[in-house]
């Protein structure tokens, strides 16, 4: 797993946010990857491993809860940054992730930087030696199964 410490993975399906999201951290001096939906998001962790994530929980509706908890532990002892509404932020608050905030809309790209400015004044965390994230594979083998029963495909 390659250890990027100098990049800011964006996660979001909202073009028009991530442009500006990139835009905005690369004009500040950051280096920033983009990944247009969760699973890629989940890929570029596990592969670019960066010290801060921006996890944009627009677009996403049932399940988003879940959705965090999962990027937060595949992402673990690295900053995790989640663009909520208001609404969703207690919930996701509740479930106590370390080295996670949560910032309530409206969007505001100048917060965004100061967080991940913050994040990168702090030293990295170490990973612990039993660290073991879920393979992207094992993520689309629960989908289909979760659609097969869904679909019932048997």
């Amino acid at each position: 797993m390659k250890k990027d410490d100098s990049a800011v993975l964006v996660v979001t399906t909202d073009t028009v946010r991530g442009s500006l999201v990139h835009a905005v951290l690369k004009k500040s001096g950051f280096g920033v990857h983009w990944s247009r939906n969760f699973l890629q998001g989940v890929a570029d962790v596990q592969k670019r491993t960066p010290r801060v994530a921006i996890f944009d929980a627009k677009g996403y509706t049932a399940g988003t809860i879940g959705l965090v908890e999962k990027f937060h532990h595949d992402f673990f002892g690295n900053a995790l940054v989640v663009l909520a509404d208001k609404t969703m932020i207690p919930p996701i608050e509740a479930l106590g992730m370390i080295n996670a905030v949560c910032l309530a809309e409206p969007f505001d790209p100048e917060l965004i930087v100061d967080t991940v400015r913050e994040y990168f004044s702090r030293k990295p965390a170490a990973w612990p030696k039993s660290y073991n994230p879920t393979p992207v594979v094992s993520i689309l083998d629960d989908l289909t199964e979760t659609m097969k029963d869904f679909l019932k495909l048997g």
